[in-house]
């Protein structure tokens, strides 16, 4: 058991993450592309704050909608661990100024430390895959 609560996990894990020397912060202002469709992502986005917005390319959401991605609940990660190595079909783009912590590619996988931290930071995730 862990002497530590659920938010002081979240903490110490989002200090150890922004301590890593790959690992960089990146304030984005608003209305500012952050992914395209149809490349793949370089790493993933840890959200912090701010709100994005997500758009399906127009060949990919014929009739969908786009929906915004707001951190005010917590951390969020775009895209999860799992689609980093399938093209983009939707473009992310900032609504508001945000804050982000961009986490390399080359640093996540599976049983990697940068994985186990988000697994105590325990961020919604959130598809750009329609």
């Amino acid at each position: 058991m862990s002497v530590f609560s659920s938010d002081e996990r979240r903490k110490r894990a989002l200090d150890a993450l922004k301590a890593v020397g790959d690992v960089t912060r990146v304030v984005r202002p608003a209305e500012q592309v952050v992914l395209y469709p149809g490349h793949y992502p370089p790493g993933a986005f840890l959200v912090l704050a701010g709100r994005l917005v997500v758009e399906p390319e127009p060949s990919q959401g014929a009739g969908r909608g786009t929906f915004r991605i707001d951190a005010k609940r917590g951390p969020v990660l775009v895209p999860p661990l799992a689609e980093l190595e399938e093209k983009v079909t939707a473009r992310l783009s900032t609504e508001t100024k945000v804050e982000l912590l961009f986490l390399p590619k080359s640093l996540l996988g599976e049983g990697t430390p940068l994985e186990r931290l988000l697994q105590d930071v325990g961020p919604a995730e959130c598809s750009l895959r329609w």
